[in-house]
């Protein structure tokens, strides 16, 4: 936006906003090609599926603590299930390669986490210890949620130096109140994982139809024209809001105004510009949200999809993958939200 001085300010470049309003994709659509020729419809033969390539050996590198990398192994599932849904030749095999190896090193990561919890350092000795701050050194962490108080629950270790020491997990708030102390009772990790798999397993009967809803959602969620719209209509009439306003400053450089007069359009121009700019932002978050809300849902999907059977064994990566939060109640049942929004009580 122009700077308020007697010079031609606002000059130093492009703006932002400023050009030809950019076409939404409803408007690309409707219009067809941009010089109006006739289009010629080709007929495109059906693409066949292809063998699989075999995966980079770097997918299965022997790791310094003796295992596998599991990249390959997620290489493979991916592509089976790509093959599945006919769609192994709209997708590169590099582009497989890439996600395998991301999510391989996301799960190594989870592992250690799990399995050293998020460490900090001693403020005099300088040794790694157990972070004193955050408390989801485990899968369960940042996912169980406390109905009383809406805080999370955290693990704690009972009768610690004695050979009856377990683990627990309890609301972290429980008993930061003494007046109103939280009733919701406390869990042990085995009761977790039998209760999650329980609930899982009683998705798989309508998993078809549970899955054809995902897609519904994930339809709904990327289709971002409206938000699209509306942005261009914004940085449009930003736009016009900065020319008034470089109207507005060139004038009173040529000819002196009113100081308290231009001072109240300039503050009025200014504030407007402030208002389109912030609805904008909020949009943008709006539309990101929304795509991330659609990857969670696609992560569901392709867990759900792979699951032919009952589960009989906890498995984290399942966890993380299709679970969003667990409430826990006053009577001790488990609420599960699913990604995709579904709720199962166990």
């Amino acid at each position: 936006m122009p700077t308020k001085s007697n010079n031609t300010g606002g000059r130093g470049g492009k703006r932002p906003g400023a050009g030809r309003k950019p076409k939404g994709v409803a408007e690309k659509a409707a219009n067809g090609n941009p010089g109006g020729r006739k289009l010629t419809v080709l007929d495109i033969p059906e693409i066949e599926g292809m063998e699989m390539p075999k995966p980079d050996e770097i997918l299965s590198a022997k790791q310094k603590d003796g295992t596998t990398l599991k990249a390959a192994e997620i290489y493979e599932r991916v592509w089976k299930w790509l093959d599945r849904i006919k769609a192994t030749a709209y997708v590169s095999p590099q582009q497989i390669e890439q996600y395998a190896m991301c999510k391989a090193r996301w799960l190594q990561c989870e592992e250690m986490t799990n399995e050293l919890g998020f460490l900090s350092r001693h403020p005099t000795t300088n040794k790694p210890i157990t972070s004193p701050f955050i408390n989801i050194g485990s899968v369960f962490g940042a996912r169980l949620i406390c109905e009383d108080c809406g805080g999370f629950f955290g693990a704690k270790t009972w009768n610690s130096t004695s050979k009856y020491k377990r683990i627990v997990w309890q609301c972290n708030e429980k008993f930061r109140d003494k007046e109103h102390r939280c009733t919701t009772p406390h869990l042990n990790e085995d009761d977790i994982r039998a209760r999650f798999i329980a609930a899982y397993n009683s998705l798989i009967p309508d998993r078809e139809n549970i899955i054809d809803d995902c897609r519904r959602m994930m339809d709904v969620l990327t289709d971002t024209t409206e938000i699209d719209g509306k942005i261009a209509d914004l940085l449009q009439e930003a736009e016009v809001v900065t020319g008034l306003t470089r109207k507005i400053i060139e004038e009173n450089a040529s000819n002196a105004m009113n100081q308290a007069e231009f001072s109240r359009k300039y503050k009025g121009y200014e504030d407007r510009h402030t208002a389109i700019r912030d609805k904008v932002e909020k949009l943008r978050e709006q539309s990101e949200q929304r795509k991330a809300q659609a990857d969670s849902i696609s992560a569901f999907m392709f867990e759900l999809h792979e699951t032919d059977a009952p589960v009989t064994e906890f498995d984290s990566k399942l966890w993380l993958s299709v679970i969003d939060c667990v409430l826990v109640r006053h009577n001790g049942t488990l609420l599960f939200r699913f990604r995709n929004g579904m709720e199962i009580e166990g």
